[in-house]
C-alpha cells in the first residue's frame, strides 16, 4: 500500500516534533510506501532534508505557497450557478466540497482568479456585507493573501497514493 503522508512545514525539512514523528511512523511500517506530500512557505530541496529517509519512502512532493504562474487559457467558462457556488464558499457561507474540481482549470491560475470580475465581485460584495469601513485596497489584498495558500493547494498537482493521511488540519487537512 502506498500511503500519502501530507506534512505541513515540518517532515523532512524540519527536525523535532510532528517531523520525528512523522519520521518514526515511516520506520515503524516498513511494509508500506510513503510519498511526501509537504506543504511549505517556499520551495524546498533534497539539500534542506533534515532527515535521511527511510527506504520506504518513495517519493516527495513539495508544494511550496509562494508560487507563481504563467497565465494559461481557461478550459471551460463558469455558469453562473458555478460563480454562485464559489462565492458562497469563499465567503463562509457553503461548505460543499463538490466546487473544489472548479478551483483547478476552470478558474485559471490565482493570478487569473485574482484579477477576474468573479473575484472582484466576490470582494466587493464581501465588504458591503460585513459594513467595512477601512480601505477597500486593504481589503482586497486581505482576502488575496488569505486565499493564495488555499487556491496553491487546491491546484496543485498530487501523486496518486492509496490511502491518504493528513498530519495536521491547517493546509494540510484541506
Amino acid at each position: 500500500m502506498k500511503i500519502g503522508l501530507v506534512l505541513e512545514g515540518s517532515y523532512p525539512y524540519v527536525s523535532g516534533g510532528v517531523a520525528s514523528w512523522a519520521h518514526m511512523l515511516i520506520q515503524q511500517m516498513p511494509e508500506h510506501e510513503f510519498e511526501l506530500i509537504t506543504i511549505t512557505p517556499t520551495r524546498m530541496t533534497e539539500a534542506e532534508f533534515r532527515y535521511t529517509l527511510p527506504v520506504n519512502v518513495v517519493g516527495v512532493t513539495n508544494l511550496p505557497l509562494d508560487q507563481t504562474h504563467e497565465m494559461r487559457p481557461l478550459k471551460q467558462t463558469l455558469t453562473p450557478e458555478q460563480e454562485e457556488d464559489i462565492k458562497r464558499w469563499m465567503r463562509f457561507q457553503a461548505t460543499n466540497t463538490s466546487i473544489f474540481p472548479l478551483f483547478g482549470q476552470a478558474i485559471g491560475t490565482s493570478t487569473q482568479f485574482f484579477t477576474s470580475r468573479l473575484f472582484f465581485d466576490l470582494v466587493k460584495t464581501s465588504y458591503r456585507e460585513e459594513q467595512q469601513a477601512d480601505s477597500f485596497i486593504d481589503y482586497l489584498w486581505m482576502w488575496r493573501s488569505m486565499y493564495a495558500p488555499v487556491l496553491e493547494i487546491l491546484q496543485a498537482e498530487l501523486p496518486t497514493v492509496d490511502l491518504i493521511h493528513s498530519a495536521s488540519t491547517g493546509y494540510a487537512g484541506l
